[in-house]
């Protein structure tokens, strides 16, 4: 697993996250409980909610990050939303070049929503999210996303890039 802090200037980020608030007036999130295979989010009584950004704002985003990314024919990008009590299980990003996490916003370890991975010691690992953050997983490594708390003060966000 790899973490770079402080990737992405705070005018990327302000773009993601007005994005984020007019998209939350429409309909065009999913759920994670009705679209995640079941294991993913089993246990797990909240939801986290994903959008597809704009174009204009993914060309903005991989200008940022691309040149720290590994090489793939193609990115997918999804904003994740995670409402009180969602997190995902343990898993890999099997079937994948490789699997990132973007962080649109500041958190507090308090609140749950913690990014776990175990390393191949089977050593468990924890980033607390820090806008700016980018995570990527070359390695396949097993991470999860602990459930976010009922005192959060805000949703969680960040953005999953898939390599393909």
């Amino acid at each position: 697993m790899q973490v770079l802090q402080s990737l992405v200037s705070k005018e990327v980020l302000d773009v993601c996250n007005r994005e984020i608030d007019s998209y939350l007036k429409q309909r065009l999130w999913s759920l994670s409980n009705t679209t995640w295979g079941s294991s993913l989010h089993e246990g797990i009584s909240g939801t986290c909610m994903a959008a597809a950004p704009s174009n204009l704002t993914c060309i903005k985003i991989r200008a940022s990050i691309l040149k720290h990314l590994p090489d793939s024919k193609e990115l997918n990008l999804n904003y994740h939303y995670w409402n009180k009590h969602s997190g995902i299980n343990w898993h890999t990003d099997e079937g994948h070049v490789f699997g990132a996490t973007l962080y649109l916003n500041d958190w507090d370890k308090r609140w749950g929503g913690l990014f776990l991975w175990e390393d191949k010691n089977k050593e468990i690992h924890g980033v607390c999210p820090k806008a700016g953050t980018l995570i990527i997983n070359t390695e396949y490594e097993d991470h999860s996303v602990t459930q976010v708390s009922s005192l959060a003060k805000y949703p969680r966000r960040s953005i999953q890039i898939w390599g393909k």
